[in-house]
């Protein structure tokens, strides 16, 4: 189709910018998953975003290096106070999060007359509606860039681009039209959805990929819709005289040194001073904000910069396709090399897509193209979590361009799953054992949130034994902490004459003293040091626990005196989803005389062993898996 609008030459690439590889689309995606994974409470006041969380928040958004310049308020060049603010909007226009109230909160304000007076305030959490989320998620590109256009131009999220500065930092000029007066002149009638939407269709009808005149496009406009952006039919004009009506009243230029003139309709170049400022403005916002158009600028001037400061436009590929009503949604295509490393242009960006590459592969880079590598660890971690490595080498191979999936790639993954593969040491954990299986039932339903599993009837694996250990202290029980490197735990106790004895603060151990009040009775405190009373008969009954100057207490006496007691031991587990692999590890084991514990789920085996038997068990795993 022929506009009439004319090309140019290529500009300088100095002079280009373009947008990318900021993206409106990528940053909802982040802002929605940082709200998913993190709780953000709502100022109390005014419902804005802390502060704190919009620090956070801009590390991770696309515009980072571009919005720095509104920083300074913060004093971080790290990111723009508007911006996420910005994309907030948007979500909430998508209808993608809600405000959840979760109670109030007292404040205290100081007044002149009363100094200090209670106020509630509502306290509302951030929530992503899920089934929102999932539904726009289902749309293909186009429609999620149509919603979001639609929401862009209908709505007040983007302020009138007469006298307001575009929402992201990267502006050259810093100016616009005063505001003065804009309530009485003829920009009042303006319907700013009607025209955003009537630009954006002329954008469409142009060929992607050439440079087009910014002046060439203002005189289209002029001849084709002179009453578009300012109706004269509405507004004869008015004034300081009314004799001599002024069609652009209280539209100033401004001049060096702050001087300022009000463009007169009998200025033959008055349709460019301000609606042709207009357009310009226009293409500064939406479209280039969308990834419509690339802007080539001229050198900047002092005071309000010309109509013609952006000499030239090109439209992309994707301010054709945002128009077009039969557009074909195209699947993601990334390049997957033999090194490993995965590239995805960002045009291709699709939120289900990068959900799944986050789970596989390490973001290297973030430009005009996403630069990742797979990474072992995180696709062994999801195998473990029930993936099958099948599904996985069907992802990358959906993904994976013309040229395919490399034979040493797909080799490298299926060999994630072979059994030398698949051994995984978790570290230290603790198991516990119950007096008896009668004891254990009633125990675990009350500690089951410390259960990470059951191995049989009084065996439990924990999740973190040192919380349990004080949930069990504070329930009564005494826990018998296995010491591997000493069998042998000890209070050093002051005897005196009187039959008492001190304790020092410092020597102050939770389990042994709740030994030594099975003895003695606790009297008092003094600087530093606690006093019990000892019971003679206790004294008589267990004299091998009693020595001059200390009181020893060994294991072995603990395990055959304490009925109500319960064993916490440090371990290791070793799981593999080879069952002959685990078997193999079991006989070495068995041959080695090595205590151990064979645990089985629905799709894997783990072998269970003390912690001080840990270098003999690796060296029986490396001999078993011939690693």
């Amino acid at each position: 189709m022929s506009t009439g609008i004319k090309t140019m030459d290529a500009p300088d690439d100095s002079a280009i910018k373009s947008f990318s590889p900021a993206s409106i689309r990528k940053d909802i995606y982040k802002f929605i998953r940082y709200i998913e994974s993190n709780s953000v409470i709502l100022t109390k006041r005014e419902d804005n975003i802390p502060v704190p969380v919009l620090r956070k928040l801009n590390r991770q958004m696309s515009t980072r290096e571009k919005i720095a310049g509104y920083a300074r308020e913060w004093g971080d060049s790290s990111g723009d106070p508007q911006w996420i603010p910005f994309i907030y909007e948007i979500c909430r226009e998508l209808g993608l999060l809600r405000k959840e109230s979760v109670g109030t909160v007292d404040r205290v304000t100081s007044h002149y007359y009363r100094r200090r007076r209670h106020t509630e305030y509502p306290e509302y959490e951030l929530c992503v509606l899920k089934q929102n989320w999932e539904t726009y998620m289902d749309l293909n590109s186009h429609e999620k860039e149509q919603k979001i256009l639609n929401i862009l131009c209908d709505t007040e999220i983007i302020e009138p681009e007469f006298y307001n500065l575009p929402i992201y930092a990267e502006q050259v000029y810093g100016n616009r039209f005063s505001i003065r007066g804009s309530g009485i002149n003829a920009q009042q009638y303006t319907k700013y959805p009607y025209v955003r939407k009537t630009l954006l269709n002329i954008l469409g009808t142009l060929e992607p990929g050439r440079w087009y005149k910014t002046k060439s496009l203002i005189d289209y406009v002029k001849k084709n819709h002179p009453n578009l952006i300012l109706d004269r039919a509405k507004y004869p004009g008015t004034g300081k005289r009314e004799k001599d009506p002024n069609f652009y009243y209280c539209f100033y230029e401004q001049k060096m040194h702050g001087k300022e003139t009000e463009v007169h309709d009998n200025d033959p170049r008055a349709f460019h001073k301000v609606e042709g400022r207009y357009i310009t403005y226009f293409l500064e916002t939406i479209p280039y904000m969308m990834n419509l158009v690339d802007l080539a600028y001229t050198t900047p001037k002092p005071g309000l910069p010309p109509a013609e400061h952006i000499t030239a436009f090109r439209c992309t590929t994707q301010c054709r396709t945002v128009h077009s009503q039969d557009v074909q949604a195209h699947p993601t295509y990334a390049k997957i090399l033999p090194t490993f490393e995965v590239f995805v242009p960002l045009e291709d960006f699709d939120e289900k897509i990068f959900i799944r590459l986050e789970k596989y592969t390490k973001l290297l880079s973030e430009d005009k193209v996403y630069h990742l590598k797979i990474d072992k660890k995180k696709i062994l971690a999801c195998i473990e979590t029930g993936e099958k490595i099948e599904d996985i080498l069907a992802f990358f191979r959906s993904i994976a361009d013309s040229k395919g999936l490399a034979d040493n790639v797909a080799y490298e993954l299926e060999s994630y799953g072979a059994h030398a593969e698949k051994i995984k040491d978790t570290g230290a954990t603790s198991i516990i054992e119950f007096p008896d299986a009668a004891t254990a039932k009633i125990l675990e339903s009350r500690y089951n949130d410390h259960i990470a599993l059951k191995l049989d009837n009084t065996h439990f694996l924990l999740k973190n034994a040192d919380k349990l250990n004080e949930k069990l202290i504070a329930d009564g029980h005494l826990p018998k902490v296995i010491d591997y490197n000493s069998d042998k735990r000890s209070l050093d106790l002051n005897f005196r004459a009187d039959d008492k004895v001190e304790l020092k603060f410092s020597n102050s151990d939770m389990f042994l003293k709740k030994q030594l009040s099975e003895y003695a009775k606790f009297i008092s405190c003094t600087c530093g040091k606690e006093i019990y009373k000892l019971n003679k008969s206790c004294i008589t009954t267990h004299k091998a626990f009693f020595k001059s100057n200390s009181y020893e207490l060994p294991v072995s006496f603990m395990e055959a005196s304490l009925k109500n007691s319960i064993d916490i031991e440090k371990v290791y587990m070793i799981n593999s989803y080879d069952n002959e692999l685990i078997d193999s590890i079991k006989k070495h084991l068995e041959k080695e005389k090595l205590e151990h514990i064979i645990v089985k789920t629905s799709n894997s085996q783990a072998i269970i062993v003390k912690e001080s038997n840990l270098k003999k068990v690796k060296e029986v795993v490396k001999s078993a898996a011939s690693i």
